[in-house]
């Protein structure tokens, strides 16, 4: 038996928090003109997402250009935003680095920082794993990296990710079986999915003596067409908290009373007409896009993205203006 195994055999389980459930915002992170985190556009965006999304996620592989910020940059981010969040609601800090050794140092400095804030209770690492690291071993190199900070976990599977980080590599998902063995361990609380049905109920299956455990859709298509009960990471929530907030709590059944009318229920309908609408417009380029459109409604006071994005196209411009318009947005 191995040594997260014994440990997992005892009580521990109680120690660490539920994850959050619902809608989680993974913020972009707004940049300065040389570079550094802009913590006066952080405040404004975490300002406006307000109390509509149940968590917020910084340093997203896709939202929050998570690998291309640097070490550095990710760092000065958690300091501020976990700062500005003052532990008022849940914060999910992906801490996934191009190596084991980055992610190991990430960890360590989120727990140190949320120690150091007084909001440890609040704060869940994120970790995408099969960006540094295969199938083979990974249950106890899980254990070593995330594990002994005693920060809950929230693991990510993202294929579409990993195809664009490594090519075509062999494994873009965390197999099944892998996965069985790491749910035993009592600090992973949760999953961010991405991929495909039958990989989604082989998950489900594979943790199913996990009651409290929960899967959030990463693609918010996906959530919109057959949502899932632990939530939605959406990207959308950027611009749109409001929104993705009333199609979140309607999926969850929260206002039985209101989905008896018939007018409430065209609501929902155009409301994810809307959201399926920015998802589309922000799909080939997530971070870059979204940023455009903060930066055009006056959210973010710089479009500066961590690696070069080329310039959207006059095409792009123009179905921007359009969808804004179309939504009294501008």
């Amino acid at each position: 038996m191995t040594s997260w195994e014994k440990v997992n055999s005892n009580s521990t389980a109680d120690r660490f928090p539920a994850a959050p459930r619902g809608l989680i915002c993974p913020l972009v992170t707004p940049l300065a003109a040389d570079g550094r985190i802009d913590s006066s556009a952080l405040l404004r965006l975490v300002t406006h997402v307000g109390n509509s999304a149940d968590a917020v996620l910084l340093s997203d592989l896709q939202w929050g250009e998570g690998l291309e910020l640097g070490m550095d940059r990710r760092i000065e981010l958690m300091a501020a935003a976990l700062d500005i969040l003052s532990g008022k609601r849940p914060a999910l800090v992906c801490v996934t680095g191009r190596t084991v050794e980055e992610t190991r140092t990430l960890t360590a400095e989120l727990h140190r920082i949320a120690g150091r804030l007084g909001c440890t209770e609040k704060v869940y690492a994120v970790d995408y794993p099969l960006v540094y690291h295969g199938n083979r071993d990974l249950p106890r190199l899980m254990a070593e990296t995330a594990g002994r900070q005693g920060l809950p976990l929230i693991i990510g599977n993202d294929p579409e990710q990993m195809r664009i980080l490594k090519g075509p590599a062999r494994h873009l998902n965390i197999r099944t079986s892998v996965l069985k063995t790491l749910v035993r361990m009592p600090h992973i609380r949760a999953m961010i999915f991405r991929g495909s049905v039958r990989r989604s109920l082989g998950y489900q299956k594979a943790v199913g003596a996990r009651g409290e455990f929960f899967f959030y859709d990463g693609d918010e298509a996906v959530f919109l067409n057959n949502p899932g009960m632990g939530g939605v990471v959406a990207g959308g929530s950027n611009l749109l908290p409001e929104p993705w907030k009333e199609i979140v709590r309607s999926s969850f059944n929260r206002y039985d009373t209101e989905r008896q009318f018939r007018s409430h229920q065209q609501g929902i309908w155009e409301t994810g007409d809307l959201l399926l609408e920015l998802h589309r417009l922000c799909r080939s380029s997530p971070a870059a896009a979204m940023k455009q459109i903060l930066f055009q409604v006056g959210l973010i006071a710089s479009r500066q993205t961590a690696a070069d994005a080329a310039e959207p196209g006059k095409a792009w411009r123009a179905r921007l203006q359009a969808f804004l318009d179309r939504w009294d947005l501008a």
